[in-house]
């Protein structure tokens, strides 16, 4: 027997998100309005030259609200799309260029370094982030 998400045994999660996602549609085909809204689809970011200039790149992930162990990076230009009631949506910066740890003049911390300044963003967001971005140190060249 096939399992529809309905309850009656373990769905995978893929299989849920696009059961969530026609449930909405319907509702919304229902009450007179229709859904641009579609499952978030994972993307990886290409990182520009000019990102490497910038010392930064926007990321963009989304979580589940009801299952915060499940989420995934997407493109940050199609977040708008996202169904903010099946899903949080969180947009933060994420170093690639600088130096990998922190640096100290005379006792005071001139620069935290990509891997601390990736590992505090992440922790800092609405939800913690650090279990889907576990490489603090992806995209980053070194110097």
């Amino acid at each position: 027997m096939e399992n529809h998400g309905n309850g009656a045994g373990p769905a995978t999660d893929n299989h849920k998100m696009i059961i969530d996602d026609i449930i909405s549609s319907e509702y919304l085909q229902l009450i007179g309005r229709q859904s641009k809204i579609k499952t978030p689809v994972q993307y990886k970011p290409a990182v520009l030259s000019a990102d490497y200039v910038r010392g930064y790149i926007n990321r963009c992930c989304v979580v589940k609200r009801n299952d915060q162990t499940d989420g995934y990076e997407i493109n940050p230009s199609l977040s708008r799309n996202v169904n903010t009631q099946l899903y949080y949506v969180i947009t933060f910066p994420w170093r690639v260029s600088g130096k990998k740890t922190r640096t100290v003049v005379n006792g005071i911390i001139e620069d935290f370094g990509v891997e601390e300044m990736n590992k505090n963003t992440l922790q800092s967001q609405s939800v913690p982030l650090t279990r889907f971005f576990p490489n603090l140190l992806e995209f980053w060249i070194g110097r």
